[in-house]
């Protein structure tokens, strides 16, 4: 699971990145971004270990949410689920 939380965030702050690089600096994700752009642009082997990890977090909600708690993830508000990585 860890594998897959490493990969997961790699994702995200590659998404950041080409974000980053067109000079959009208050780059953000809430819980259905992050869903859409996942299941658009992650690649199969990623989705995969997404599936097999859903006893442990059943929506991507409680992913970010463990996520945040491991400083992984980053609420630019807090009372807003809407995510950055550490990036």
């Amino acid at each position: 699971m860890d594998n897959f939380i490493s990969e997961f965030l790699s994702f995200i702050e590659q998404r950041e990145a080409r974000l980053l690089s067109w000079g959009f600096y208050d780059v953000s994700f809430d819980i259905e971004e992050l869903e859409v752009i996942f299941e658009a642009e992650a690649p199969p082997k990623l989705r995969d270990a997404w599936n097999e990890c859903r006893h442990r977090w059943p929506d991507m909600a409680s992913l970010c949410d463990e996520m945040e708690y491991a400083g992984l993830l980053f609420r630019l508000e807090p009372d807003i689920e809407t995510y950055r990585s550490r990036f």
